[in-house]
């Protein structure tokens, strides 16, 4: 299982609709029914920003969590079947 951390990125914007939608396009295919965090069965899914808890990726990715998740500062373990998407916009759909 992957460790991640939620990660501040100010007014980082994409063309998707929202950071959710973004995950669906870039890496997941479609909105799952839970929450990303391996223990946790909630449905209110947004778009996280987060990195991959090592230090030889410091990339930012989305990945689908619930809302109390996705305020959480502290390291969780996220299921291996959630696809991480990057973040970026210039590599993914461009950025405004």
């Amino acid at each position: 299982m992957m460790k991640v951390r939620n990660v501040a990125v100010g007014n980082l914007t994409c063309k998707c609709n929202n950071w959710l939608e973004h995950w669906c396009r870039y890496g997941g295919g479609f909105v799952p029914k839970n929450c990303s965090e391996k223990s946790c069965n909630n449905s209110d899914l947004v778009g996280a920003h987060v990195q991959k808890n090592d230090s030889l990726d410091n990339q930012t990715y989305i990945i689908p969590l619930c809302t109390a998740h996705s305020h959480q500062r502290e390291v969780m373990t996220i299921m291996d079947s959630r696809a991480l998407a990057l973040a970026n916009p210039d590599k993914t759909c461009g950025g405004y």
